[in-house]
């Protein structure tokens, strides 16, 4: 995975975080002024953050685990609930 891609979904990991739970008390951020900071796309920054709010869990992981790009991971996620199944379905045990 490309190091732009890993900032892209931790990104979207800080996100996430309920107020209390981040590491510092952050105000919410934009995804072009995340994208600034990390200098990486926007785009990449919006490709993190559907992976980590609508992709399965195996994918999510997968993605941790540099088996899969960020970009790879959104069109997962865009699929179709069977079509994801199927995915996972194929791809486990790799």
């Amino acid at each position: 995975m490309r190091d732009g891609e890993r900032k892209d979904y931790r990104s979207a990991n800080l996100q996430s975080l309920p107020p209390g739970d981040a590491p510092l008390s952050l105000a919410p951020v934009w995804q072009s002024d995340a994208a600034k900071i990390l200098n990486v796309y926007t785009r990449s920054v919006a490709d993190a953050r559907k992976v980590h709010d609508t992709a399965p869990s195996e994918i999510t992981r997968a993605l941790d685990d540099d088996r899969i790009s960020v970009s790879l991971a959104a069109k997962v996620a865009d699929l179709t609930d069977e079509a994801k199944a199927d995915i996972i379905t194929a791809h486990s045990g790799r």
